[in-house]
C-alpha cells in the first residue's frame, strides 16, 4: 500500500514538473516574440534570416515576403528574365534595380546563373534577384536555392518553392524558436503553421554540398546538439 502511494506520489510532483516547465518555457516564448516583433527589435541582432525563392515569380506574392518587420533580413528571388518579361520588367522597376557582378560562393555548386540584381535604394536592399533560366522539377528547385544561398547574406537560409507563403509573423516564430538554445546548440527549425517550412543553418547547406532533390534526407534532424 506503502509503495502504490510513494510511486503516485512520484508520478504526481514529476507530472507538476513538466507542467512548470510547459508554463515557464511557453512564458519565454512569448516574451522571445514579443522582443522579436519590430524594426527596434534587439533580438534583430542575433539572427539573420535569407529566404530563397524558388518559382514564385508574382510581384505581389514577392511584396508578401518583403513586409516582414524583422531587420536582418532578405528575399532572394530566382526568376526567368526571359521566361518571365513583364513580372521581371515590373520588379526591376518598382524596386529600382540595377545589374551587379555575379559573385557565387565557392563552397556551393551553380550552374545556369544569368545575372545578379540588387536596388539602388537604400529601403529595397533586402530584395535581391538571381535570373536563372527556370525549371519545375526537384533537381531544379534545389539549383534555384543553391544559387540564391550563394548570393545570401546571412547564416540561417529559409527555402521556399511554388505557391508556398508565409504567415505575417512566421519569422518573428521561427527567430524565438531560435532563442530558446544558445548561439550554435540549433541546426534546423520547422513551422507547420500554414504551409510547413524549414529554416536551416547555412553552415549545415554547405556542409552537406548544398540543396538536393531529397536535401532534407542529407542534413541531419532538427535536435539540439
Amino acid at each position: 500500500m506503502r509503495i502504490g502511494l510513494l510511486v503516485l506520489l512520484c508520478a504526481v510532483v514529476a507530472a507538476v514538473c513538466l507542467f512548470l516547465r510547459a508554463v515557464l518555457r511557453g512564458r519565454d516564448k512569448r516574451s522571445l516574440l514579443r522582443n522579436a516583433h519590430g524594426i527596434g527589435s534587439s533580438m534583430s541582432e542575433d539572427f539573420g534570416i535569407s529566404v530563397l525563392c524558388s518559382g514564385i515569380d508574382v510581384p505581389e506574392r514577392i511584396e508578401a515576403l518583403l513586409v516582414s518587420e524583422y531587420t536582418r533580413f532578405e528575399v532572394i528571388v530566382v526568376i526567368d528574365a526571359a521566361g518571365f518579361p513583364e513580372e521581371f520588367a515590373v520588379l526591376t522597376a518598382r524596386y529600382r534595380m540595377i545589374r551587379v557582378e555575379w559573385q557565387g560562393s565557392q563552397e556551393l555548386r551553380t550552374t545556369g546563373v544569368r545575372s545578379l540584381w540588387r536596388s539602388r535604394r537604400r529601403s529595397c536592399r533586402r530584395l535581391v534577384l538571381v535570373d536563372r533560366p527556370q525549371g519545375t522539377a526537384e533537381n531544379e528547385v534545389a539549383a534555384d536555392w543553391n544559387a540564391a544561398a550563394a548570393v545570401s547574406s546571412y547564416d540561417w537560409l529559409l527555402p521556399l518553392k511554388g505557391r508556398a507563403c508565409l504567415l505575417p509573423d512566421a519569422v518573428t516564430r521561427l527567430v524565438a524558436e531560435l532563442g530558446e538554445y544558445p548561439v550554435g546548440k540549433l541546426l534546423l527549425v520547422r513551422s507547420h503553421l500554414g504551409v510547413p517550412v524549414t529554416l536551416i543553418a547555412r553552415d549545415v547547406v554547405t556542409d552537406a554540398g548544398g540543396f538536393g532533390a531529397r536535401w532534407l534526407r542529407g542534413i541531419p534532424w532538427a535536435e539540439p546538439v
